[in-house]
């Protein structure tokens, strides 16, 4: 009998990360709820061979995964240093430098994360059409996209693709992102709200912690301040870890508090 992934996926990201915008010391602890939520939809699909981060950045979040998975891959146009010590660090870790549009396999994958990609598709429809021909029956398909309702339209965001080449195209609603979705064979089974502005201020307090912490450590004089900074700091990060959990999970099916909405998606049909 095949057991369940265990809900251990934060732990393990945490383990994992590499990020040269973070001093390790003072990683970002807020993200939590967000790896807990990934790991609940893990348990959703029907097998657990391969798994896709498109869009995946760094690769933070696919490193988590690699654990759980036979072979993890990382679809990203841009090269990122994070990425080749993430290819290093784990052997089943694998980056594809190219658009998902471009990419050609016979390869299924058996869960497809896109954490703050959705919203980027120029052709929605050609890359939903895609999506499911990477899946069988039985894959799943997670994604994290701004919420409309908290957020606005895309002309109002900072990154809409007027003001950056690869910007925000649309901010879509639950109903028009699960009408797509089910046109090419897939269910929603459930979604849940995250990132509330309480997340948002601790990782903005914490990163600008943890930036200064990083630049600052080859610099003579901060030798000296640094072990004041880090004895504030370190035994801070558990509990600013603990308050945004709990927060998060006290208001996750708010659309009206949160930024982004999880959607989780399994393939039924072909």
């Amino acid at each position: 009998m095949r057991m369940y992934p265990k809900i251990d996926l934060y732990n393990i990201y945490a383990d994992r990360l590499v990020e040269n915008n973070f001093s390790a010391l003072l990683p970002d602890v807020t993200k939590k709820r967000t790896l807990e939520n990934i790991n609940h939809a893990i348990n959703v699909s029907d097998n657990w061979d391969t798994c896709m981060d498109i869009g995946g950045g760094t690769g933070h979040y696919l490193a988590a995964l690699a654990s759980k998975f036979k072979q993890a891959i990382l679809v990203e146009v841009e090269e990122l240093d994070e990425q080749k010590t993430y290819e290093n660090k784990f052997n089943n870790f694998k980056v594809i430098h190219s658009y998902i549009e471009q990419y050609k396999t016979d390869k299924k994958i058996d869960f497809i994360l896109l954490a703050d990609l959705y919203e980027h598709i120029p052709d929605i429809r050609s890359f939903v059409a895609q999506l499911s021909d990477l899946q069988e029956p039985g894959g799943v398909v997670y994604i994290m996209t701004p919420n409309p309702i908290r957020c606005g339209p895309a002309p109002e965001s900072g990154l809409y693709h007027t003001r950056h080449p690869n910007g925000h195209i649309k901010q879509y609603t639950t109903q028009e992102i699960a009408r797509l979705m089910e046109n090419y064979g897939y269910t929603l089974l459930f979604k849940l709200y995250e990132e509330a502005p309480f997340r948002q201020k601790v990782k903005h307090f914490i990163y600008a912690l943890s930036r200064r912490d990083k630049m600052w450590q080859k610099k003579i004089w901060f030798q000296l301040f640094r072990p004041v900074l880090l004895l504030i700091a370190l035994p801070l990060l558990p509990i600013l870890e603990y308050l945004v959990y709990r927060s998060e999970t006290k208001h996750n099916q708010n659309e009206l508090l949160n930024l982004t909405q999880c959607l989780v998606f399994k393939k039924m049909v072909i």
